[in-house]
């Protein structure tokens, strides 16, 4: 009997994940834009909650291992950050899309002449290398010509990915419970039988 409520609690467990996993993919499906300045004001909130905390142990002379090993510096600079993702979010996204765009630009370099290299001394497979520098590389000037553009595109991916992985977490638990319960059916005519032996 116990089995069955702990079998029953973990498949609603699993179910409210995937449901909430499937909300989080939708809104940064058709809302990119809000999802990401929602994310910086949270993120910005954080980092003022952990500053302050940092902070008013500094001022109250604890031994609070602080960040980056400095207290009160280590407050300042998460207050900072913190005001700076809270009150200038776009901008927030769009710096870090250029310094994303930056290292993705680094990578399809990096990707290029590797693949260069691949060509001059033989090897097999240098075109799939240097197809995919070339794509590395213009996703990168993408992020780097049009932040704003890239960081939605990109949540957008990333919210298709959540809603997949949901909607697979979804088909995954009822395969289970599926299986789950043709074992249950299999025990209970074995026990039944049992009990009229």
């Amino acid at each position: 009997m116990k089995t069955s409520h702990i079998m029953t609690a973990l498949k609603s467990g699993r179910y409210t994940t995937a449901i909430y996993l499937a909300v989080i993919g939708l809104l940064l499906i058709f809302f990119p834009g809000f999802s990401l300045q929602t994310l910086c004001i949270v993120g910005g909130i954080g980092l003022l909650i952990l500053g302050a905390v940092q902070l008013l142990a500094a001022l109250a002379g604890s031994d609070m291992p602080g960040f980056m090993g400095l207290t009160m510096p280590g407050a300042i600079l998460l207050l900072l950050g913190g005001m700076f993702l809270c009150m200038r979010s776009g901008s927030a996204i769009g710096l870090t899309s250029t310094i994303l765009g930056v290292g993705i630009l680094c990578g399809g370099i990096t990707s290029f002449g590797n693949a260069m290299q691949r060509k001059k001394y033989g090897y097999p497979g240098w075109g799939w290398n240097l197809a995919s520098a070339i794509a590395i590389l213009m996703i990168g000037i993408m992020f780097v010509t049009n932040p704003f553009d890239a960081a939605s595109s990109f949540t957008t991916l990333l919210g298709a990915i959540i809603l997949a992985v949901a909607v697979l977490r979804i088909i995954i638990t009822a395969k289970v419970d599926n299986v789950q319960r043709k074992e249950d059916e299999k025990n209970n005519i074995f026990e039944a039988e049992f009990h009229d032996v």
